[in-house]
């Protein structure tokens, strides 16, 4: 129960970990907690080590950026049950605009579907989500960048199909990417 830099004060009374897991942790850290999270990976794994690292995805959650980034925005400096209200005010703003068929909803029909499911989201879940500040979706190199100083690289999804281009593109696609550097 301590912060990465209280963590950090005394690595060697951590020891060096061979495997670590920190799932649902970077999604929800500031830029100022992300560099001591990896600052703090990089003191307490062992050379060799494995770290799993789960976090929201920009691209499997870009479709509802758009509702992510107005709650942010109305949630600045709000907190507690104030914060929750800046959520409700979003969702209702969203209804309206899938109520009128709004050409945000109508051009991103993932943002549609996920406006109608809003409401079956319990308001604690959607605090979890879409309150923290500096909370967001990164994409996979934003995340292997910022690990770089903690000499970690990127290995692979953790859907293990997830990391064969063939399972996933057909094949023009592929042989784009065959010519890409």
């Amino acid at each position: 129960e301590a912060s990465f830099d209280e963590l950090l004060a005394d690595p060697a009374a951590l020891g060096h970990f061979d495997l670590v897991i920190a799932h649902g942790v970077w999604t929800w850290l500031d830029g100022p907690a992300r560099a001591a999270l990896a600052r703090l990976l990089r003191e307490a794994t062992a050379p060799g080590a494995l770290v799993y690292l789960g976090y929201n995805a920009a691209a499997g959650w870009a479709a509802i950026e758009p509702f992510r980034a107005l709650v942010a925005s109305l949630a600045a400096g709000r907190r507690g049950p104030a914060g929750e209200q800046a959520i409700r005010e979003a969702r209702g703003f969203f209804g309206l605009l899938d109520e009128a068929n709004a050409g945000l909803l109508r051009a991103a029909p993932g943002l549609s579907r996920f406006t109608r499911r809003l409401s079956l989201f319990p308001m604690d879940y959607l605090a979890h989500e879409y309150l923290p500040a500096g909370a967001g979706a990164c994409w996979p190199h934003e995340v292997a960048e910022a690990l770089a100083p903690a000499r970690l690289g990127y290995l692979g999804a953790a859907r293990l199909t997830d990391n064969f281009d063939r399972l996933n593109f057909p094949a023009p696609v592929r042989e784009r990417l065959a010519e890409a550097e």
